[in-house]
């Protein structure tokens, strides 16, 4: 006879035995009789004897907070001068399920159709999927839903998830629907469960302050899913629209970005993770940083100081005038050798404000390092 119980529940095995004279009652773990249960603070063994018939007896085994090292076979052996008997009991012990979310609301908001939304109830139902092949289309929709903010790619890929259907993984579309959904969506799915437990979602309330032309603090808030399984956040900033990024990971939840370009638009975004994966990205925050202006107000001038400067503004353009008459009296004549020395190095001029050249780096990393 084989039995289950439930990880850390308290589990009971009882023989009952008819026999006389009175038998000496013994609990195994193995056919050969040879490795005796004995007590501890978790195991208990009772023998009792029938109150009303002295040939019925019982032999209770009793394990609280079972564990997995608890399953196995049981022999209930009793001997005594007359003879004996083994009789044979087989404890399983199953995990604890994973637990039960109700995406429901989420799918009502990506417009999942009423016929398909019991599949949200217990955080994506593969097998009530499977019943309703109407509703693989909008597999996209559940997915978003199901990821719940985490990025599960690291999961899907090492359960052999394809790279066509890793975006799943992380909520995002995919191109081949279809194939995704029958063929690797039961995979994707246990990672979602699985990631439940040990994944964290995105940081919270991402946001900059710029310190000076060229640098700006980002700060953010711990994230609601599993905040305590937070190892490391990791940052990406570039100027909008570039192909590549910077990153920097810390295990703190502020960064400060230096050597950042005056007037020109950045994005910044982050995710937290640990040794499991990661969580999906924030969404992006966009920011620029301008060189502050420092603006003072001319003092007045009295008459005579203007009169002063129109003297000397008069005086400076009758020499000028002079100047040109000069030159062109020259030129008239061929009196004029222009001498030009070439420099000994090439002039540059550099923008104080510009980044070294680094490697660029993918916007989006699938997982941690």
């Amino acid at each position: 006879m084989t039995t289950s119980v439930m990880l850390g529940d308290t589990m009971t095995v009882k023989c009952k035995i008819d026999a006389f004279p009175a038998p000496k009652l013994t609990i195994f773990r193995d056919k050969d009789l040879t490795e005796g249960v004995t007590e501890n603070s978790r195991v208990s063994i009772t023998a009792m004897a029938d109150k009303d018939d002295r040939t019925q007896y019982s032999l209770t085994l009793k394990v609280k907070n079972v564990t997995i090292h608890d399953g196995s076979l049981y022999y209930c052996h009793a001997n005594n001068s007359l003879g004996e008997k083994t009789a044979m009991m087989g404890i399983t012990v199953k995990e604890l399920p994973p637990p039960v979310t109700n995406v429901t609301e989420c799918c009502i908001k990506q417009n999942v159709t009423s016929d398909c939304l019991d599949i949200c109830a217990f955080s994506i139902d593969f097998d009530t999927m499977l019943r309703k092949p109407q509703c693989i289309p909008q597999f996209q929709q559940l997915m978003s839903c199901a990821s719940d903010g985490s990025d599960h790619r690291h999961c899907c890929s090492t359960g052999g998830v394809p790279g066509v259907c890793l975006n799943w993984c992380r909520g995002e579309q995919v191109e081949e629907t279809q194939t995704c959904a029958v063929e690797h969506s039961k995979t994707i799915i246990g990672c979602f469960h699985e990631g439940k437990k040990n994944l964290p979602g995105p940081p919270n309330n991402l946001k900059v302050v710029a310190i000076d032309e060229s640098s700006a603090v980002v700060t953010w808030d711990v994230p609601t899913k599993n905040p305590e399984d937070v190892e490391v956040y990791r940052v990406f900033w570039r100027p909008v629209g570039a192909k590549g990024s910077n990153k920097s990971d810390i295990v703190e939840n502020k960064i400060i970005l230096h050597d950042l370009e005056s007037d020109v638009d950045y994005e910044v975004v982050a995710k937290a993770g640990n040794g499991n994966g990661t969580s999906q990205l924030t969404k992006p925050i966009f920011f620029s940083v301008s060189p502050s202006l420092s603006v003072k107000q001319a003092p007045l001038q009295s008459d005579l100081s203007t009169a002063n400067t129109f003297a000397t503004v008069l005086t400076v353009f009758i020499i000028v005038a002079a100047i040109i008459s000069v030159i062109f009296l020259l030129h008239k004549k061929n009196l004029i050798v222009c001498i030009v020395k070439k420099p000994d190095s090439p002039i540059r001029i550099e923008n104080p404000f510009k980044k070294p050249d680094s490697p660029s780096v993918a916007f989006e990393n699938p997982f941690y390092a």
